[in-house]
């Protein structure tokens, strides 16, 4: 998987970003993360699920079972 994420470790826990870019263009959410952090996709998917996951321009944890399509730029 091509794609390029960075996490870091601190007192408040893990915090990880990554911008999309056109290889994951379209993907599910949960496949681009497990791909760029190297996760399996139920830990990906938990991360979702337990609302640990946010678009940069939403502000808004992401739910399980809403659509959201990954396009180049949108995070």
């Amino acid at each position: 998987m091509s794609g390029t994420g960075h996490m870091r470790e601190n007192e408040e826990g893990i915090h990880a970003e990554f911008e999309v870019s056109e290889p994951i263009a379209g993907m599910r959410l949960d496949a681009a993360l497990a791909g760029v952090f190297d996760v399996p996709r139920t830990r990906a998917s938990a991360w979702i699920r337990d609302g640990h996951v946010r678009l940069t321009r939403a502000h808004q944890p992401v739910k399980i079972g809403k659509s959201h399509k990954l396009s180049v730029g949108n995070w």
